[in-house]
């Protein structure tokens, strides 16, 4: 191979890396604006209660009363009355949306509003303060 072949090949080689990044650039923007979890930063869209850390979640068991799982997790961020789908039951809701808005200071309305996928973990108390349901999992909303 002469130098004119090498110096080729290296143009070539260039331009396809710049091609890729190109591609890869783009295909994150047209990702970035589908709502699901993002593999880099899964919580990215979750506001969490004072304390809270998706870790302490596997420590919440039914059976637990309300002062242990506080000791254990914090308060919850806001507390739900029973409804007519969970009657007698209060939900103690630890996470909710709008974790990416809050982190950059921007309103729901404001053009640069990105919504995701968030982590939602709610723990369900009857009237005795005594938990009977843990509900865990992903919101695409």
């Amino acid at each position: 191979m002469n130098r004119g072949h090498i110096l080729m090949l290296r143009r070539a080689l260039a331009s396809a890396l710049v091609g890729l990044a190109a591609f890869l650039c783009w295909g994150l923007g047209i990702v970035s604006t589908i709502e699901g979890t993002i593999w880099f930063d899964p919580y990215i869209d979750t506001w969490y209660a004072p304390g809270y850390t998706p870790e302490l979640e596997r420590r919440i068991e039914v059976g637990m009363t309300c002062e242990e799982v506080e000791a254990v997790i914090g308060v919850p961020l806001f507390v739900r009355s029973p409804n007519r789908y969970q009657p007698g039951l209060f939900g103690a809701v630890y996470t909710n949306d709008g974790g990416h808005d809050r982190r950059l200071g921007i309103s729901h309305g404001d053009r640069r509003h990105k919504d995701f996928a968030w982590h939602y973990f709610t723990v369900m108390y009857d009237s005795t303060d005594v938990v009977r349901k843990v509900y865990s999992g992903w919101a695409y909303d």
